[in-house]
């Protein structure tokens, strides 16, 4: 790591541990379990500032389900038959890759959201003791903040559509 980089993560690092001994997020009474908190807090953010994005992107598209392509078969199937259907033949190549795209978001958002209700249960099932939330190899926070990524992004897909479409995504 560069001087220049190290130096701006010790200021990062320092401007964290007054931030959290000021406002822990947990109930600290004791000063030997408030510093605590603030240890635990500041290897928190050394993990997520120094592992690269690199390195954790496997995690979560192993989140998403994105080695595991079925489910994305399973939900893209009865939407390409509705629109061709609505179409009368092959649909306008736009709107096939507004679809196709949002099938893929919205069932990675779906297994994100999934895991996430599960996650203290994942953990004592076989199947499903693997998963990134149930391993702790990520956190409920990051696992709902990619949720919501997910859904934001499904959106704006939503918006290059017409006003109806637009309208009627609020309901699904």
């Amino acid at each position: 790591m560069p001087v220049a980089n190290s130096f701006w993560l010790t200021v990062l690092l320092f401007i964290f541990s007054l931030f959290s001994a000021v406002f822990p997020r947990k109930r600290c009474e004791s000063h030997a379990l408030k510093w605590g908190c603030l240890l635990y807090f500041q290897a928190n953010l050394l993990y997520l500032v120094i592992m690269p994005f690199k390195e954790r992107l496997p995690i979560y598209l192993r989140l998403m389900r994105f080695d595991r392509p079925i489910g994305t078969y399973l939900v893209l199937w009865p939407t390409l038959w509705a629109l061709w259907l609505a179409a009368e033949g092959v649909p306008p190549l736009s709107t096939l890759a507004i679809f196709v795209a949002g099938v893929v978001l919205m069932r990675a958002a779906g297994c994100v959201i999934n895991d996430f209700a599960d996650r203290k249960i994942d953990g004592h099932v076989e199947r499903t003791k693997a998963r990134p939330l149930a391993t702790g190899e990520l956190q409920s926070r990051e696992a709902l903040q990619l949720f919501i990524g997910l859904c934001a992004l499904s959106f704006v897909l939503v918006l290059f559509t017409n006003r109806l479409t637009v309208y009627l995504s609020f309901g699904a």
